[in-house]
């Protein structure tokens, strides 16, 4: 009897294997804690790295953001307002939730003009009693909407280049301040003034509603390379004098600069040190599944097992065929499986003799050069394995089977021989029915089926 059933490498096989769970399970917790603190380490490193080099690096466009700390940043400002005790925070939310808060709103240097019903929230909200500095270049007409809604407007004026502005009076934005240093070339108009030199208005202090508005032509006032020169220190202190004079906490704008957390959560976990670490253990996941995906052992050849017994329950079928010794009935039931299709596809009886089948057979279209020899071979050699010398199969489906004794169990290797036989002219022969009936225009049973 032929074993149909694959047999399973070695490596395969089923094994009771002991396995300590516990240990196991600390082994693997033990590993993932390790790469976690690998990857945060290298991250950490990395974003260090990057940030000692940006600062060496320098800026392609001014950013004006408490975000950013290269010098035309203003991150140090908000520093310092806060260890001098000011509760200062990013603002990053719409406009139109500025009522949810109170306190003073810092517009420095907008990256986007605010649009008209911006500065209609904006002026709204400092009518109920808040505050609002905004300094700006107000260069271009789209910049000042929200001077125009105040009826305040700028044009130029004489070009100052960090040069020094004398304050005079007693105000108490004044605190310990003698003079500033300015870089500008607007002033305002229609506003009453701060602070101003020969050519017009720099600062300028309005009340409206029941909130008040500090309006500057200065954006670089307190930019971060400011601090490295002592002489221009005053202007953080004028800056922070201002926001002391506001009521409640003080909200540095970033919206303005582009930032906002409306966006996805994973888009904003990504920009951070998180985002790092996890596309780290991402890479490390994928090498890992793409390396578990190969196979680095010696080639091996692949064992052409029969496509037609593909199945668990055939496997199991063939085995037990194999363990009773009944190579005879296995053979018998490939052997009269064909010995049927060959008969309905010659026209004839398939409880017909071998003699009979044959004779139709070598007078049939089908008996190519290829086919023609084979299927009569395989006829032969399997009433032979059988004993069915005499042409002994049914010929009516009344006659009795040939006897028990007259029969004989084939060997291993000679049912092995004679399947793989009936596999090869099967193919064969099904092409051949199959080319042979689109020739003459009819359909195969598969068509049918189908």
């Amino acid at each position: 009897m032929i074993d149909s059933a694959p047999q399973l490498p070695n490596a395969l096989q089923m094994k009771t294997i002991a396995v300590d769970m516990p240990s196991l399970k600390k082994r693997l917790l033990v590993q993932i804690c390790t790469l976690l603190l690998v990857s945060f380490g290298a991250v950490v490193t990395g974003m260090t790295v990057d940030q000692q080099m940006d600062n060496f690096m320098p800026e392609s466009h001014t950013l004006p953001s408490v975000f950013n700390h290269k010098p035309s940043g203003t991150s140090g400002v908000m520093e310092i307002a806060t260890k001098a005790g000011i509760n200062c925070k990013e603002w990053v939310l719409p406009y139109r939730q500025l009522p949810l808060i109170n306190g003073a709103l810092v517009i420095i240097s907008p990256s986007e003009s605010l649009a008209d019903f911006e500065s209609k929230q904006i002026l709204n909200w400092v009518k109920r009693g808040n505050d609002l500095i905004y300094i700006d270049h107000f260069d271009y007409k789209f910049t000042r909407r929200l001077l125009k809604e105040l009826e305040v407007d700028a044009t130029e004026g004489t070009s100052l280049v960090d040069s020094k502005v004398a304050l005079t009076g007693s105000k108490p934005e004044f605190s310990h301040v003698n003079a500033l240093t300015i870089t500008s070339d607007m002033r305002l108009t229609g506003a009453p003034p701060l602070i101003s030199d020969t050519s017009g208005i720099l600062f300028s202090s309005l009340k409206h509603g029941r909130g008040r508005i500090i309006i500057g032509t200065v954006p670089s006032l307190v930019s971060n390379r400011r601090l490295a020169v002592p002489q221009d220190w005053p202007n953080f202190q004028f800056f922070v004098n201002c926001l002391r004079t506001a009521h409640g906490d003080v909200w540095f704008d970033e919206r303005c600069h582009g930032f906002s957390n409306n966006a996805n959560v994973f888009v904003y976990l990504m920009r951070g040190a998180t985002g790092a670490v996890v596309l780290q253990l991402l890479l490390a996941l994928a090498i890992g599944v793409i390396s578990s995906s190969q196979r680095f052992g010696r080639r091996e050849l692949l064992q052409d097992k029969r496509k037609n017994s593909n199945l668990e329950f055939i496997y199991g079928l063939s085995n037990a065929y194999k363990r009773a010794k009944a190579n005879g009935a296995s053979l018998e039931i490939i052997g009269t499986a064909f010995r049927t299709k060959l008969c309905k596809a010659l026209g004839i009886s398939p409880y017909e003799p071998t003699e009979p089948v044959l004779e139709a057979w070598r007078s049939s279209i089908l008996a190519t050069d290829k086919l023609k020899e084979p299927v009569s071979q395989f006829l032969r050699d399997y009433d032979l394995a059988l004993g069915n010398t005499g042409a002994v199969t049914p010929s009516e489906p009344g006659q009795k089977a040939p006897q028990p004794e007259q029969r004989r169990n084939p060997s291993d290797n000679e049912t092995k021989a004679l399947i793989v036989m009936c596999d090869k002219i099967t193919e064969q022969l099904k092409r051949a029915l199959t080319q042979s009936m689109v020739a003459t225009g009819e359909t195969t049973d598969d068509d049918k089926n189908s």
